[in-house]
C-alpha cells in the first residue's frame, strides 16, 4: 500500500504538552512514547521519560485526550 497523504495520526495517539518535574524542559509527547498505567485510586497516567535528564514524569491520562 502507498500513503499520498499523511495523515494526523492515530486518533488514539494523541499528544500532551508538560513541563519536566527533574530539569524544567518543556516537553510534548505522545501517548504511545510513555507507559500507561491504570489506577483506579488516583487516576490513570503516563509514565513519560525525560530525554534531556532522564527523569521519570508522571502525566495524567486526560491530558492526552485533548
Amino acid at each position: 500500500m502507498k500513503v499520498l497523504k499523511k495523515g494526523k495520526g492515530s486518533p488514539n495517539d494523541k499528544s500532551a504538552r508538560f513541563t519536566c518535574d527533574g530539569c524544567g524542559s518543556l516537553l510534548e509527547a505522545k501517548k504511545s512514547e510513555g507507559k500507561y498505567v491504570s489506577d483506579w485510586r488516583d487516576g490513570d497516567y503516563v509514565e513519560v521519560k525525560c530525554p534531556e535528564c532522564k527523569a521519570k514524569n508522571i502525566v495524567s491520562a486526560g491530558l492526552f485526550q485533548l
